[in-house]
């Protein structure tokens, strides 16, 4: 049987009883393309879930800009100026309004553009801004100085210096207790050399390793994806600005799962569910259709994003592990419609 498997954090991953022997589709491809508007017959082919291909994120699509909960954008600053702008505010002089972005890379690189020499930034999550006052797709909060009360770190879940005292990098290993501080603050988007931080771990392998990364996942491809949790999760996810993190189990390890589709996402679930349409940073995917457990730290060092397989059904999932790849966009039932 297909079943829901609620993790310890909450989430609900999809797992599979390996005795049932399924009827597997055609071999999805790995890579997203554009496709044409969608006929009758192959919406059909795509609802029994077959053939079925993920569709990418287009600045013209309704959702590309919505956010799942109050966040409306992104705007990056010097981290060391981050605890002055979230007390004072942010001001410009020279334009007349203040640059956000709704991709948080983008508005790093924007950043850096004007200051070439700072390395270390974070972006910042503006919420709450009057739809009047704020042009998402053209990147301006419409104002010289955008008030503190719109203007937040974005960390939605921490854990203590204690928990990360004796924990090594969990990339190379190596000891870093000197950095316990800066570790365990979850949903906050740091950027080293415009690379989102994943360890504050300052050996040059690691650094390179995280630099390749964020390239990879700036010149990959950013799709529509569903996932299906429970009513309690989807509104803790609601309250943290539409970010997740990854569950502690699944066919393929300890990731947030996802379908191509919410048909797709609901016929992987034995127990129905709230479906959350995601914008996601697939960078490079890794094609593996066997129930294999992986983890981020492995497939970070292969140079590799994601796990795109069928683990086990008869359509493929993309699997993610680690949250700055995911953003919600919406509530949606099993045909696509926005509830919230």
């Amino acid at each position: 049987k297909f079943s829901v498997e609620a993790n310890q954090r909450s989430e609900i991953t999809y797992t599979h009883t390996p005795t049932l022997v399924q009827v597997m589709a055609p071999k999805a491809k790995a890579k997203a393309k554009v496709l044409p508007p969608v006929k009758a017959k192959a919406k059909a082919k795509a609802a029994n879930g077959k053939g079925l291909e993920p569709e990418p994120v287009l600045p013209t699509d309704s959702l590309a800009f919505r956010f799942y909960g109050d966040t409306q954008a992104f705007l990056a600053v010097k981290t060391s100026l981050a605890p002055k702008i979230l007390e004072e505010g942010y001001k410009v002089e020279v334009r007349d309004h203040v640059p956000c972005s709704s991709v948080p890379a983008n508005s790093v690189k924007a950043m850096s553009a004007n200051w070439q020499d700072v390395e270390d930034c974070v972006a910042l999550e503006i919420h709450n801004v009057p739809a009047s006052k704020i042009d998402v797709a053209n990147g301006r909060v419409l104002t010289k100085h955008l008030d503190p009360k719109y203007i937040r770190d974005g960390v939605f879940m921490t854990r203590g210096a204690a928990d990360y005292k004796n924990a090594p990098c969990p990339v190379c290993g190596k000891k870093m207790s000197d950095k316990a501080d800066q570790r365990g603050q979850v949903g906050l988007r740091r950027y080293i050399k415009q690379s989102f931080m994943v360890t504050p771990c300052d050996c040059s392998s690691c650094v390179a390793l995280q630099v390749d990364r964020q390239k990879r996942l700036n010149s990959g491809k950013t799709l529509w994806l569903y996932h299906i949790t429970d009513r309690e999760s989807a509104d803790l996810i609601k309250r943290a600005g539409g970010k997740m993190i990854r569950g502690a189990g699944g066919n393929a390890g300890g990731g947030i799962y996802f379908g191509l589709s919410a048909k797709d996402c609901e016929m992987k679930a034995l127990h129905s569910g709230v479906i959350l349409k995601c914008r996601v940073q697939v960078g490079k995917p890794y094609a593996k259709d066997q129930c294999t457990k992986h983890s981020f730290a492995k497939l970070l060092k292969n140079k590799y994003d994601c796990v795109w397989g069928k683990i086990g059904y008869s359509t493929k999932s993309y699997i993610i592990y680690s949250w700055d790849q995911v953003q919600v966009a919406a509530e949606v039932d099993e045909n696509d419609k926005v509830l919230a």
